[in-house]
């Protein structure tokens, strides 16, 4: 197969390491920056006799992951183009997206994905699993337990939001982001009041979790493919520190998990509708929703240097194996 990855970071280790892995399992594999290209819709009739996609060239529809398929219309209507050369020889695209490249990233996904590119986590799941509140709704629907969560449109609804879910310290989460940032540890209804006067002035969605101080400072992180558990390790975080993120100084350690985790971690990553994702899950000591553990979040594009490097797994290698079920169908 030829395949692509779709990142920025051309020389960071997921990255490195998941070329490394194609390249041995004997595929060619080319590093996409989702910034090069161009997406046309309708070109005019005399440059598109130049770019057309050709029957011959064109992707037949292939499964999109998780049982999907990619519809396909009229692909001669829709044309890319990387560095302003077209580009149609790909099997399957692996995205490794940010924050801050995933809203033009997942148009260029969404362009192959019509065209009937397979894609290893399609776009719109993407989106879904990158919006902290989206996602819980998500899996919520799905029976699989989550932190109480609330948002609200107006600061004179959250005391009374507030009281819903429990009582202080609350933890402030920004709709989107990674690694922690922009979490808030909320103490009393003065603060919560300040910071979300500061989040609506600089329009900033926010949600509202009860903080779970017996569990602070860990967490268990899950890599699954497909219907697998690949690896899973314990974080915790630094001295002072109750984010658990290995980017706020988290280290993580190896744990054997439970049939009861791995099987919701594989149904999280299935609510979401993804192939790859690392699952975050809570240990709540039955504090919250009468359950011992919950989903945290669902990363669409895990790292793999820490679960790697605390595991001994070769998890990119489990990653393209999957992927190559995925680029044959």
């Amino acid at each position: 197969m030829k395949i692509g990855i779709l990142s920025r970071a051309s020389h960071s280790y997921s990255t490195r390491r998941l070329v490394e892995a194609a390249k041995s399992a004997q595929h060619q594999v080319i590093v996409l920056d989702p910034f090069r290209f161009s997406l046309h819709i309708d070109l005019p009739t005399c440059y598109q006799r130049q770019l057309r996609f050709r029957p011959d060239q064109a992707k037949q529809p292939k499964s999109a992951g998780v049982g999907r398929t990619s519809e396909r219309h009229n692909i001669d209507c829709l044309h890319i183009l990387y560095d302003g050369k077209p580009i149609f020889d790909l099997d399957l695209i692996i995205p490794r997206l940010s924050s801050t490249t995933v809203t033009f990233a997942t148009e260029v996904l969404l362009h192959f994905q019509s065209i009937g590119v397979p894609l290893l986590n399609r776009s719109q799941e993407i989106l879904v699993a990158r919006h902290k509140f989206r996602s819980l709704r998500r899996l919520a629907e799905n029976d699989i337990p989550v932190i109480p969560s609330f948002t609200t449109g107006s600061p004179g609804f959250l005391d009374a939001s507030v009281n819903e879910i429990g009582d202080y310290p609350i933890l402030m989460k920004p709709f989107q982001g990674t690694h922690g940032r922009g979490f808030m540890l909320i103490d009393t209804p003065l603060s919560l009041h300040s910071s979300v006067e500061a989040m609506c002035e600089f329009h900033q969605d926010y949600m509202m979790q009860p903080f779970i101080g017996r569990a602070s400072g860990q967490d268990i992180r899950i890599i699954v493919a497909g219907d697998r558990v690949v690896a899973a390790m314990k974080r915790t975080a630094a001295s002072g520190e109750y984010r658990a993120n290995v980017h706020r100084g988290g280290q993580g350690q190896p744990i054997n998990i439970s049939n009861q985790l791995s099987d919701l971690a594989v149904r999280a990553t299935k609510a979401l509708e993804l192939d790859v994702a690392g699952v975050d899950l809570l240990e709540t000591h039955n504090m919250v929703a009468d359950t011992e553990y919950v989903v945290l979040e669902v990363n669409p594009s895990p790292g793999l240097e820490e679960i790697e490097a605390v595991t001994k797994i070769n998890v990119a290698e489990a990653i393209i194996t999957y992927a190559e079920t995925i680029g044959d169908r």
